[in-house]
């Protein structure tokens, strides 16, 4: 504008602005929640099934540069078709939701938690060895178990299982590998009681070899809390 100016064209483009700077807000806002539903889930809030494996991907290739361990826990609610069809649904979903919460709880800001499906949960744990991984797998399922979920159909107990696996740095395993150790372990950990955790070998280990059902696993079990 030039001087001097009129005061009703200064009102009137200092309201374009402001109309500008409105819609660039609302734009990035809306951005921010695209990326939001995109890698979160819209039940518990934490990351998606996506988002987890993409940090599994990443910790795998840093591990393959930089060496280390690190540990992924495979989490599962014990008996949640049981929750859901005794209580409700509305029922499972807090059920869900809190146990999200508690072992989110535990987690240093790096580690990585996300729902792999359903009520299972995955957990990457960066620069963590087997001792270090079972131990926050037995803080967890401690405080999962130590005190009953609020529902509306009031407290409900609820217990986990973990599978547990390993990448050590001098015999990296790829992802797709660490997860498939993980699942038996928490296989074998369910057909074993269930309200534990397992540890599952790397291939090659000196373990035994259990056999729970028809499914075969390399496990060896460390310590329980």
């Amino acid at each position: 504008m030039t001087k001097p100016f009129d005061s009703q064209e200064l009102r009137s483009r200092l309201q374009v602005g402001e109309r500008i700077l409105d819609l660039q807000e609302s734009l990035i806002k809306a951005q921010e929640e695209l990326l939001f539903r995109a890698t979160h889930d819209l039940l518990t809030g934490i990351s998606n099934r996506g988002a987890v494996l993409d940090a599994l991907n990443r910790e795998s290739s840093r591990q393959r540069r930089e060496g280390g361990s690190f540990g992924i826990i495979l989490v599962d609610v014990d008996h949640f078709k049981y929750v859901n069809d005794t209580y409700g649904h509305v029922c499972g979903d807090a059920v869900l939701k809190e146990t999200s919460l508690r072992i989110g709880g535990g987690l240093r800001p790096y580690d990585t938690l996300g729902r792999y499906g359903g009520e299972e949960f995955l957990l990457v744990i960066p620069m963590s060895g087997e001792s270090e991984t079972l131990a926050l797998a037995e803080r967890i399922r401690a405080s999962i178990e130590s005190t009953p979920i609020s529902t509306e159909a009031g407290p409900v107990n609820v217990t986990i299982s973990s599978g547990l696996a390993v990448s050590r740095g001098e015999s990296p395993l790829a992802p797709e590998a660490l997860i498939r150790l993980a699942d038996d372990a928490l296989y074998l950990a369910k057909s074993r009681g269930r309200n534990r955790s397992e540890m599952a070998a790397q291939p090659g280990a000196d373990t035994d070899t259990s056999q729970a059902g028809t499914k075969k696993s390399t496990i060896h079990t460390l310590s329980y809390g």
